[in-house]
């Protein structure tokens, strides 16, 4: 029997190899595991962005935490003083001091002075920091070695890059400069000044030296200018004895010359002047007559003396009687008018000698309140202090101004969170997100 087509082909497939295929068990109900999967895609969805947060979050922990010990430490150090007032008493009270009010201006200035090239030399002398690595620069450096091989073989750089030669006065007072740092509070006369450094004893030490160098230079300023007060005082006192000498011997020659101070000579002159007067008087009523009676017409003397003497005679008599009379009274009135010139001049004289006593009187008071002003600076001079009273020297910080631990962790917070935000919204950072996700 011939076989048939069906036949032909379930002998071709018996004759092929049989590959075996795993068993699948497929769930009997396919919505149960629609319900399964749909968590497994949520929680997958959730967690690829916090992943991606944490990962920009601890990469800049990791960046803090191997940048934090590299960071330069700043140590400051700060001495506070409490300004007083120049006079000895409120040098001496520190109840009248604060009770007395200083100019702001003054305050300012006593910060200047603090600040000052004079200081910062002092503190530069002191410490020798032309020779500190770090206000003048370590000259073994490697960068200053190189830079000294690069100019040896083209000098023409140094125009560019700078000079290597030693730090000059000025420009350590200006490195220490930027180191100062000096405030006062507004509603006191409280004054804090020092300096920072890398290294806590050395701020510390700085600040002392500040301190020393300052209360040095206003103790020196003052007493250079109670020596200069002291000098003019002298030099005034010196003055105004002269002065008062020559007053002196101007009043004791004018009264050797003049002495208006006779009351024997002055009461004599007056008594001539009044006897004089008297004997004017006379001599004019004497004179008025003889005048009177050489003015009768001749013939009228010649009737009443009964013609027994010739009218010429009695004329010429009577003419010689006037002129006698007008010399007398010439006389009288010239003693007179010397009388009263001398005591018109005795009365000027004594108004002149009581002027000269009165200048004399204004020196001599002006010579004794230069004197007694000079008695008191004497002590002062001795005695002088500064203005100032130190509240707090200077100690070694125990923990760095710069930076700050709190404000640092507060900043890298910041920053982490700011980060892994940035991973999750930021498109920029789509190639870390992916380096991530690959992950």
């Amino acid at each position: 029997m011939k076989p048939t087509l069906a036949d032909r082909f379930e002998a071709a497939m018996n004759a092929q190899p049989r590959i075996s295929f795993p068993r699948i068990d497929f769930p009997a109900n396919d919505g149960s595991r629609e319900k399964k999967s749909i968590p497994d895609a949520r929680g997958a969805s959730l967690g690829r962005p916090i992943k991606r947060f944490m990962g920009g979050f601890l990469f800049v922990i990791l960046c803090v935490g191997v940048a934090w010990p590299l960071l330069p430490r700043r140590y400051e150090s700060t001495a506070s003083v409490i300004l007083r007032p120049t006079d000895a008493e409120g040098r001496l009270d520190s109840v009248q001091s604060l009770r007395q009010p200083l100019d702001d201006n003054a305050i300012q200035s006593e910060m200047d002075i603090i600040g000052s090239p004079t200081i910062a030399s002092a503190v530069i002398a002191h410490h020798r920091l032309d020779r500190d690595p770090e206000f003048a620069g370590d000259p073994s450096r490697m960068s200053i070695r190189l830079l000294e091989s690069i100019y040896r073989v083209a000098p023409f750089v140094s125009g560019w890059l700078g000079d290597l030669r030693q730090v000059s006065e000025a420009g350590l007072r200006e490195r220490l400069q930027k180191h100062l740092t000096v405030s006062r509070d507004r509603r006191s006369y409280t004054v804090k000044m020092g300096y920072w450094s890398s290294d806590p004893a050395k701020a510390a030490a700085l600040t002392e030296t500040l301190l020393n160098a300052y209360l040095s230079n206003q103790l020196a300023r003052k007493r250079g200018s109670a020596e200069q007060h002291s000098a003019w005082l002298i030099e005034r006192v010196e003055g105004l004895r002269g002065k008062y000498e020559n007053s002196e011997r101007a009043v004791r020659e004018f009264t050797l010359q003049n002495d208006p101070t006779d009351s024997a000579m002055l009461s004599s002159l007056e008594t001539q002047r009044a006897a004089l007067g008297q004997e004017a008087a006379d001599l004019r009523a004497k004179l008025t007559a003889a005048v009177v009676q050489s003015d009768v017409p001749a013939w009228s003397r010649g009737t009443i003396m009964g013609g027994s003497q010739p009218a010429s005679g009695t004329a010429q008599a009577a003419n010689a009687a006037v002129r006698a009379w007008e010399l007398r009274a010439a006389v009288v009135d010239k003693a007179l008018r010397a009388v009263r010139e001398e005591i018109a001049d005795r009365r000027l004289a004594t108004l002149k000698l009581e002027a000269l006593r009165r200048e004399a009187a204004i020196d001599k008071e002006l010579l004794d309140g230069a004197l007694v002003r000079l008695k008191e600076q004497e002590p002062r001079t001795s005695s002088t202090g500064p203005g100032v009273e130190i509240l707090a020297r200077p100690d070694p910080a125990l923990r760095p101004s710069f930076p700050n631990a709190l404000l640092f962790v507060f900043g890298t917070l910041v920053a982490a969170i700011a980060a892994g935000a940035a991973m999750v919204w930021n498109p920029g950072a789509s190639v870390v997100r992916r380096a991530l996700s690959s992950r």
